[in-house]
């Protein structure tokens, strides 16, 4: 099924919520809540949500609709009454006469039909009233006010009224509430009997005032009271005026209103209305009439009056100012330099009070303080504006020329360049604003402006000179020579590198010279060292002397060599080696590509155990390009060698009975073997190169063991003493 809903009364029998589920749900399901089989009781459930399951059969899932179940508590209508009320009495509220505890929020119905529940003894009808509670679950309840009207006096109803003091007489009368009887009798707040009803505000009290109907049999007297509060009339004043100029202080226009008017009113601009603050600023504020109110009390009518301003705008001079000028500036208008916006048509007088101008020349006027006057209007006195004037004396920094000068010169003051009578102290600056001391470095230096700078006092701008200087470069020349070898006779080729316009000039330092550009060969047949200059001359004046490098002409060395120290081996490859060169004052060693050396006599070690021949060259330099050179080839032979086995099993199998060293290159005339126990017994010893040990000790087998052995002999090459020891396992 759908979900549904359910309102049931606390006191109602118990339902069944199925019948309150939407659609049409399948019979057979469950419910939550504690619900026995689906039936809600008010008296024993709560009020909430129920579900109500149906269980599905796989693959459908369970469905589920809920009712939302609300209890509905029964109306409280209160207990019926009945009550009595005089004719006069005042209106009350029906509700107030029911018992009990009734619920609020019903409605009442009298003999004439729905009323508002407010039962005023002077006009509603005597009889039954009925107050009804709807309900909805529970259904409706009710209960009634049964009421009796006795006849009796009728003094009205109460009232409050607020009077102005000065307005008419009032007759009470016409203030009470309701339909008060004629004929009774007023009393005053101060329980006097008033002769009538009627009361002057000008003189009357504020306060209660009583109105008495005599009563009958039946009902006592009736009385109503109607609450008189007198307000005071507001006083505004009376009018008053102003005449004011715009540079005088602000005025309070509340001072300028005649007789006594009260405080705390409001002011307008009229005629537009314009709420103002009550203070005249005749700087700002136009003329006009501003009229007061102040605000009556009810019924009171609120009260006015005015002040009429007439504001005459005072003569402006301007504000006073200062002003420092150059006295290169060009003639001011002294009018412009006043601050604010002062009136034109005034005049002008300088320090001595003498009239003057308004055009003011730094080159010719004093400078001092000048007065601008303005002359006053009707109320307004006359307004004067002050400028001060300064004049700074302007700098002068020259003018400028021109100079052209050879980038090989000597420093230029550029000082001498500056034409007239120019102010010393100032700065230079090179091109692009590089700083400079005054002087061109050519050397250096780059082509373009140079600036002199003196600096004025303000407001003067700094004087600035502007000389042009051209620096010509020098000529570009990279001189070179190449020569076949430096040992005399030599041939040797001059290039300039200089491809400029004008000529050329070499100086060999032979004696020999030429004004080819080159290339120029020259042969130098005698040692020594020449030292050769070229200069490329543009034909600008500023030709240019290169030097280059010292010619070396010297006589061929001669290289020789030989091996000193005992024969080398593969064991003892060190090698020293004797120099026989003569002529050369420097030298270079290859020792067949295994290192090099430029030592005099050198010592090298070659590869430990390696045989082989090297071509051993010596370089002897009599200078860098004379040099001789000797080769010969290296010998290193191969070395004595020891082999010794770690165990040997002298067991009579014809294997590995004996032990001795595997040797080679050893001198078998200079040969010693010795074996030696744990306990340095000697157990066996040969001095021939091919014996061994068998085992034995003297005649008989030794015991398995360690045994110590040690080898002494000579190699037969490099005659050196070897000498080897080590261990050996005797194995049985």
């Amino acid at each position: 099924g759908s979900d549904g809903a359910v309102t049931v009364c606390s006191d109602g029998t118990p339902i069944d919520l199925f019948a309150s589920l939407g659609g049409t749900p399948d019979a057979g399901g469950t419910w939550g809540g504690g619900l026995v089989n689906g039936m809600f009781d008010p008296a024993v459930n709560a009020a909430g949500t129920y579900t109500y399951t149906v269980t599905a059969t796989p693959p459908c899932v369970d469905a589920t609709a809920l009712v939302v179940v609300t209890v509905e508590m029964p109306n409280n209508p209160g207990i019926s009454a009945v009550d009595t009320v005089c004719t006069g009495d005042a209106p009350f509220d029906l509700f107030t006469r029911l018992g009990g505890n009734p619920d609020p929020g019903g409605s009442w119905t009298g003999p004439e039909g729905p009323i508002a529940g407010t039962f005023d003894p002077a006009s509603s009808p005597q009889g039954t009233y009925t107050y009804l509670l709807t309900g909805l679950a529970c259904g409706d309840a009710s209960a009634t006010v049964q009421m009796t009207v006795l006849p009796g006096p009728n003094a009205g109803q109460d009232n409050a009224v607020a009077l102005c003091n000065t307005g008419p007489l009032v007759n009470l009368a016409g203030l009470l509430a309701g339909t008060p009887d004629q004929g009774g009798t007023w009393t005053a707040p101060d329980s006097s009997v008033m002769p009538s009803g009627i009361i002057n505000p000008a003189t009357a009290s504020s306060g209660q005032y009583t109105y008495t109907v005599a009563g009958n049999a039946s009902c006592p007297d009736a009385s109503a009271t109607v609450s008189i509060s007198i307000n005071l009339a507001p006083d505004a004043g009376t009018n008053g005026s102003l005449a004011a100029c715009s540079s005088d202080d602000p005025v309070a226009l509340f001072g300028l209103l005649g007789g006594s008017p009260d405080q705390g009113g409001t002011w307008t601009m009229q005629p537009v209305g314009t709420p103002f603050n009550g203070t005249l600023d005749p700087a700002s504020d136009p003329s006009g009439s501003y009229v007061y109110t102040v605000a009556g009390l009810a019924p009171c009518p609120s009260a006015s009056a005015q002040v009429t301003v007439t504001v005459t705008q005072a003569p402006d001079a301007g504000n006073d100012s200062t002003l420092a000028l150059c006295s290169t500036d060009a003639p001011v208008n002294m009018f412009n330099l006043l601050a604010g916006t002062p009136d034109a048509g005034g005049s002008w007088t300088d320090s001595g009070g003498n009239g003057t101008s308004a055009i003011f020349n730094p080159a010719q006027s004093l400078p001092g303080t000048y007065r601008y006057v303005i002359q006053a209007i009707g109320p307004c006195p006359q307004d004067v504006a002050q400028l001060d004037i300064s004049v700074s004396q302007a700098a002068f920094a020259g003018v400028g020329g021109d100079t052209t000068l050879c980038a090989s010169g000597d420093p230029f003051p550029l000082a001498t360049l500056l034409g007239g009578a120019f102010d010393a102290g100032g700065t230079w600056s090179g091109p692009g604003g590089m700083g400079s001391d005054g002087w061109v470095h050519p050397d250096t230096a780059t082509s373009g402006s140079y600036s002199y700078t003196v600096t004025a006092p303000a407001p003067c701008p700094a004087a600035i000179a502007v000389v042009q200087v051209e620096i010509i470069p020098l000529p570009q020349a990279q001189p070179s020579f190449v020569m076949d070898n430096g040992c005399a006779p030599v041939g040797v080729t001059f290039i300039s590198g200089y491809d400029g316009p004008g000529a050329c000039h070499w100086d060999f330092g032979n004696g020999m010279d030429t004004t080819a550009c080159g290339p120029v060969t020259i042969v130098y047949d005698q040692p020594g060292n020449y030292t050769v200059h070229f200069t490329a001359d543009p034909g600008n004046g500023c030709a240019t002397m290169f030097q280059t490098e010292v010619v070396q002409v010297v006589v061929k060395p001669t290289a020789a060599f030989n091996m000193v120290g005992p024969v080398a081996s593969t064991h003892n490859p060190t090698v020293a080696f004797g120099n026989q060169s003569s002529g050369a004052t420097g030298y270079a060693w290859d020792f067949g590509g295994q290192g090099t050396s430029t030592a005099v006599t050198p010592q090298f070690t070659f590869p430990y155990d390696v045989e082989g021949i090297y071509p051993i060259c010596l370089i002897a330099y009599a200078s860098p390009t004379c040099a001789d050179t000797a080769c010969a080839d290296l010998l290193i032979p191969a070395s004595a060698s020891v082999f010794v086995p770690n165990a040997f099993t002298p067991d009579g199998d014809g294997k590995n009975d004996d032990f001795a060293p595997i040797v080679g290159g050893l001198d078998p005339g200079d040969y010693h073997f010795y074996i030696f126990d744990r306990w340095g017994q000697l157990v066996f010893s040969t001095d021939d190169i091919k014996a061994g040990w068998d085992g034995k000790k003297d005649g008989h087998d030794a015991p398995q063991d360690v045994y110590v052995w040690k080898l002494v002999g000579q190699d037969v090459i490099a005659k050196t003493r070897l000498e080897r020891t080590g261990h050996v396992t005797l194995v049985r």
